[in-house]
């Protein structure tokens, strides 16, 4: 007869318990809603900085006098690179 008590009291015990802490404790926390990363990024220019912040190189893109865009890899404020509006890549220094 004891063993049925015992089952009777755990089983009630159990029930109880998970009834009080239901409406004792606050809701349970959500993950946030994830949030998607744009598609397309836009800046004028991206610049390179070391860790005290003074910026080391720079990769922008600009129009000459003719209208046409090209692409500029800056460091130490020399261009290092430059890619003009038409398919062949032309280098600005030779190594």
């Amino acid at each position: 007869m004891t063993t049925k008590w015992n089952v009777a009291l755990s089983l009630s015990a159990g029930l109880l318990g998970g009834l009080l802490s239901h409406w004792l404790w606050p809701a349970p926390a959500y993950a946030q809603v994830q949030v998607h990363p744009p598609a397309v990024i836009q800046a004028q220019s991206f610049a390179l900085v070391d860790s005290n912040g003074n910026v080391m190189g720079t990769f922008s893109a600009d129009r000459s006098l003719t209208g046409k865009t090209h692409i500029k890899l800056t460091a130490s404020g020399q261009e290092i690179w430059s890619a003009p509006a038409d398919p062949h890549l032309v280098p600005l220094v030779e190594k």
